[in-house]
């Protein structure tokens, strides 16, 4: 029987892998990474070892005298309890409690997996997509190339034609081939094939579940701009923060309401903190949030980071 049931289980390891090799090898390695990315975060607390460690021995020594005063009252015989007994039922409590726990978990998170509205699993970026500090790089070089054609930084607002957002504007100088018509507007029938394509340096590998278009099929971005630097009535130059340019936030990392790379008007406010507002700005992961500061370099917050800090990097009175 117990032939039976290997070969069953080598069987369907065996279809799992050839069906979904993908989910096979993570659930093999899996442990592994997770215990890798966890551990080193992990704080001891050596109080409480030292707690457990002293109440561990006090329960054994009570329990091995009362197991000795047991076997004495309980047989007319000479066997004496040993100590290999003791700890042979300490141990299979200590099993029976941390399997217990276990359970308990197991059950929590089967429950929450099957009442939440979220997918078991999302597609994610392969190839040709790069890590935030990486499209970043590409993002600036826009910018400066944008900043040093036209003696300033693009703007959503205050132009002379219809609006259209600064991503847009700084493709052509990213050398990413844009065919959108800057004398229409960016949904306007002749631009709505090219604002529906996606722009690799403006998706987020991080993103979970994966997001790329919007409800309407447009192309979103994973990243949004400081509006104190792209929503001015009179456009603002790289040159203006000479002195200050790596304490003035540019772009930055969301996590929630993604829009159309094309669409003007969707920067957002650093003051409204880290992964606190649907329109602000957050780390999918909800860890240290990346952003692209005006000297280029890119620089991370965590998410307790003060508002009035985040406020005080804005531009706000430049």
């Amino acid at each position: 029987m117990k032939k039976i049931i290997a070969l069953l289980v080598l069987f369907l390891s065996l279809l799992l892998f050839v069906a979904q090799p993908q989910f096979a090898v993570h659930a093999i390695t899996g442990w592994y990474f997770y215990l890798a990315n966890v551990l080193p975060k992990v704080t001891i607390q050596w109080d409480g070892v030292a707690f457990f460690l002293f109440g561990v021995a006090l329960f054994t020594v009570l329990l091995h005298r009362i197991a000795v005063w047991l076997r004495r009252e309980m047989t007319d015989q000479a066997v004496v309890w040993r100590w290999r007994s003791t700890l042979q039922i300490v141990g299979l409590t200590i099993m029976t409690f941390v399997a217990g726990i276990a359970m308990v978990g197991v059950t929590h998170q089967f429950v929450w997996l099957a009442t939440a509205e979220e997918p078991l699993s999302s597609p994610a970026l392969s190839g040709g997509y790069y890590s935030t500090p990486e499209n970043f790089q590409r993002v600036f070089m826009g910018m400066a190339n944008y900043n040093d054609t036209r003696r300033a930084l693009p703007t959503t607002v205050g132009l002379n034609r219809p609006e259209q957002s600064w991503v847009s504007q700084i493709l052509p100088y990213m050398f990413f081939a844009s065919e959108l018509d800057r004398e229409k507007p960016w949904n306007d029938e002749v631009n709505q094939e090219q604002a529906r394509r996606l722009v690799p340096p403006f998706l987020n590998p991080q993103v979970r579940p994966l997001v790329l278009r919007d409800s309407e099929g447009y192309g979103v971005s994973h990243y949004a701009g400081n509006r104190n630097v792209f929503e001015r009535e009179n456009p603002i130059t790289l040159q203006a923060f000479a002195g200050g340019s790596s304490h003035t936030i540019m772009a930055g990392e969301i996590d929630s309401n993604f829009q159309a790379w094309a669409k003007p008007r969707t920067n957002r406010d650093p003051a409204l903190g880290l992964n606190r507002s649907a329109d602000g700005f957050g780390n999918p992961a909800g860890n240290e949030t990346q952003f692209l500061m005006s000297d280029g370099s890119v620089k991370k917050f965590s998410r307790d980071t003060d508002p009035a800090v985040l406020k005080a990097l804005s531009g706000v009175d430049r």
